[in-house]
């Protein structure tokens, strides 16, 4: 629920409401005048022969809200230790003034502030948090005080969503409202916002559990209704160790029981923090085999072992299927200015990397370009086929964790040839399978461009070299 700061915070999200709403159908051009928004008294409204083109928006009246009146109740026992901090629940009712300097200006405001609030019924928790939490380059610290407080009112995330509704008021009631502001009378309306929910933070007691309601308590059992429709998608009902194990070994053969679970390649994953470790995960050690879990032995593996101990080194597993690329000593300055940018784009890298693709039909120099990037940043560049990627998910998967590790242990990016893949092909896909996957610095060079949704791609276009460049290298 919200605090003590979600009176005011109501006031704002409606004071700005106003202000958006107005300036998204140009009033301003209508009236041939700027319009002001304020939330203030009336009576502090300057006016006179000259009215300021305004509309103000007057927080006239609080009252509790009956339907949360008894929610919360009895907040304290009979030692009067506190059980429960019942919420403070309030309908806030508004008066919208509008002023005008010359004819029409004032009903021509009302008119439209009216249609705003009443095509606005609902305040959404989007709409609170854009308001309270402005996404403006202006800081923080410019504003005044009681704004920079607003948004720890956590309107936003109180259970209730806050309702707009219009009062109707007779000639009588405004006659005695507008005599107790003390101002001159002009064009105006009532509405209530409800419901605010303004809840304390101290603590209170909790009761104790029930545990059981009588000896034959078995607690809530749940039983499938055989009756019911089998949905049309893979469901799991039971995972059986054999021998009705508590649990499975290494090399148990499970039973796997569910609905829709058949077709041509089924893939079962079975995860654990364990598993996602990081001595698992990044494969630093190695579970050998053994009786149980708990008795296998362990060993470091041999990559993360030539890495302790200094010794530059590609894993095994890495050969053949990656090749380091050297650095051009000397680059045209078409190739240079790609270079820069690619440098660029990574540098101001955080937490995510954005691939580079390499598009063009330069070969030798989109390699020669990618290899210069990373030598300015200092890090290796390593070559892998897209034929070589292989298709298989299980094995994707290894290949991507492989070269993550490697490419955190030797500093190195990796680079995708994909020179003969065509852009529709079940070859393309495992490259964006594979790019998806590796959070690293990867190049994608190709005569096509690689389209992927799922990750940022930024896309440079590697052009011939003119004939003075082709010169110069000659």
């Amino acid at each position: 629920m919200s605090n003590a700061l979600a009176i005011a915070s109501v006031t704002a999200v409606l004071k700005d409401l106003l202000d958006n709403g107005l300036i998204d159908r140009n009033v301003s051009s209508t009236i041939g005048a700027p319009v002001t928004i304020s939330a203030l008294p009336p009576d502090r409204v300057k006016t006179g022969t000259s009215d300021p083109t305004q509309l103000n928006l007057f927080l006239y009246h609080v009252a509790p809200n009956q339907g949360w009146s008894n929610v919360g109740l009895p907040s304290r026992n009979g030692r009067g230790e506190r059980l429960s901090n019942p919420p403070l629940a309030l309908d806030l009712f508004y008066l919208l003034t509008a002023y005008g300097k010359q004819d029409f200006e004032a009903e021509i405001l009302l008119g439209y502030a009216m249609q705003l609030l009443h095509e606005t019924p609902v305040l959404t928790r989007d709409a609170i948090r854009r308001s309270l939490v402005p996404t403006s380059p202006v800081g923080r610290g410019l504003l005044p005080p009681p704004l920079n407080a607003l948004p720890a009112s956590e309107l936003a995330d109180q259970v209730e969503l806050i309702k707009l509704t219009l009062q109707p008021t007779n000639t009588e009631e405004t006659s005695k409202l507008w005599s107790a502001i003390q101002s001159n009378y002009r064009p105006s309306v009532a509405y209530q916002a409800s419901v605010v929910l303004v809840e304390s933070t101290r603590p209170a007691k909790s009761p104790l559990p029930v545990l059981t309601r009588g000896s034959d308590d078995e607690g809530a059992v749940a039983e499938p209704d055989p009756t019911a429709p089998v949905p049309p998608f893979p469901i799991l009902l039971a995972v059986t160790p054999p021998n009705r194990q508590p649990s499975a070994r290494l090399g148990d053969l499970l039973e796997i029981s569910g609905h829709n679970l058949d077709g041509a390649s089924v893939t079962v994953r079975f995860t654990h923090p364990l598993l996602t470790a990081p001595l698992r995960i990044w494969r630093l050690i190695e579970v050998r085999t053994g009786d149980t879990l708990t008795a296998s032995p362990l060993s470091i593996d041999e990559r993360v072992l030539h890495y302790l101990v200094g010794v530059p080194y590609l894993d095994e597993r890495l050969r053949g299927l990656v090749e380091p690329l050297q650095a051009s000593s000397a680059l045209p300055p078409s190739h240079r200015i790609l270079v820069d940018q690619i440098v660029g784009f990574w540098s101001r890298a955080q937490r995510i990397w954005p691939s580079i693709q390499l598009c063009g039909d330069d070969h030798a120099g989109k390699r020669a370009i990618a290899a210069s990037a990373c030598a300015s940043l200092g890090i290796g560049l390593y070559a892998i086929r897209a034929a070589d990627i292989p298709s298989a998910v299980a094995e994707r998967e290894g290949l991507a964790r492989l070269w993550e590790r490697e490419a955190v242990l030797s500093s190195g990016a990796l680079l995708v040839d994909c020179e003969d893949l065509d852009s529709n092909t079940d070859g393309m896909r495992t490259v964006l399978s594979l790019t998806e996957r590796v959070r690293g610095p990867i190049v994608v060079t190709g005569r096509e461009p690689l389209r992927d949704r799922n990750q940022p791609i930024i896309r440079l276009d590697v052009n011939k070299l003119s004939a003075s460049e082709q010169q110069n290298l000659w």
